[in-house]
């Protein structure tokens, strides 16, 4: 990953809590925070003591790369990642991430590459609401699109870090294809799903996407699926042969100008669109009669 002085970026994701734990854990200093102290004095009145430092903005960037040089993360282009953390680039798609029945929802964040062999490599990420930085999510989500029934499996894998929940998980190839299935389908109206393939924007719970972005991932799971996996795939997911599936650390773009947020009125646009081409398709076929 190239750091350049005059690049202007910024942040889509932050997941200010795994950050923290990461940098923790591994003897990484992050930014100074201003020391704040009380001294009570005989009188008990308290006094506040303020470090007379001045107040600076928080430098993301710089905490980054403090965590990347320190850890040393895996290139997701080099093969399939051993280490807990790995880093990629390429354009990123978000959506919120629909468990129905949960209260609290997630996001999931999409991308995808090819390695240094010419695999294809699908990323997935969940991760929190909170940790969005430009897009908006809806919350409160219609009835309309479809949904996966693995979403609980996905939660509870994410919450064991990719270890097996009692015999749940012993197959990691479906965990990480029903991953992808939400990634690439969650929110799909049309019972043909090549109608939504590559606009992710037709697709109901989708925010948007951004181009020329960097991301670091904790890594879960990272599985190369075999000939007869493929083929048991439909779709654009038959086209997959790697997948990792995962929680996002950061989210960066390097071009705020391709950010891209998808608004209703495309989705709807879209349905007019769809329902106009079947009414003429019927069209032709009653005549062709």
């Amino acid at each position: 990953m190239k750091f350049r002085r005059a690049d202007i970026g910024r942040f889509l994701y932050w997941s200010d809590r795994a950050i923290a734990s990461h940098a923790e854990h591994n003897g990484v200093q992050l930014d100074d925070r201003r020391q704040i102290a009380y001294a009570a004095g005989i009188t008990k009145v308290a006094s506040l003591t303020i470090d007379p430092s001045p107040v600076v903005t928080r430098n993301k960037l710089r905490e980054v790369r403090s965590i990347f040089e320190r850890l040393r993360p895996a290139s997701i282009t080099q093969g399939e990642v051993s280490e807990l953390l790995a880093y990629g680039a390429g354009r990123v798609e978000f959506a919120d991430f629909v468990v129905p029945g949960a209260i609290n929802q997630g996001v999931v964040l999409y991308t995808r590459t090819r390695s240094y062999t010419g695999t294809r490599v699908d990323v997935c990420m969940f991760g929190s609401v909170d940790g969005l930085d430009g897009f908006i999510s809806d919350g409160a989500h219609s009835s309309l699109g479809w949904t996966s029934s693995s979403a609980d499996l996905i939660v509870r894998m994410l919450q064991n870090r990719g270890n097996a929940v009692a015999g749940e998980m012993d197959d990691r190839a479906y965990c990480a294809t029903e991953a992808l299935k939400i990634a690439l389908y969650q929110g799909s109206t049309e019972l043909d799903d090549r109608i939504h393939e590559g606009r992710p924007e037709s697709r109901h719970f989708t925010l948007g996407r951004a181009d020329e972005c960097e991301y670091m991932i904790e890594v879960f799971i990272d599985i190369t699926l075999s000939d007869d996996q493929r083929m048991a795939l439909s779709g654009e997911m038959a086209l997959s042969q790697r997948i990792i599936v995962g929680r996002p650390l950061w989210v960066r773009t390097m071009n705020p100008r391709s950010v891209r947020r998808y608004q209703q009125s495309e989705r709807a646009s879209f349905r007019r669109r769809q329902r106009w081409a079947h009414r003429a398709v019927a069209r032709l076929r009653s005549r062709r009669w």
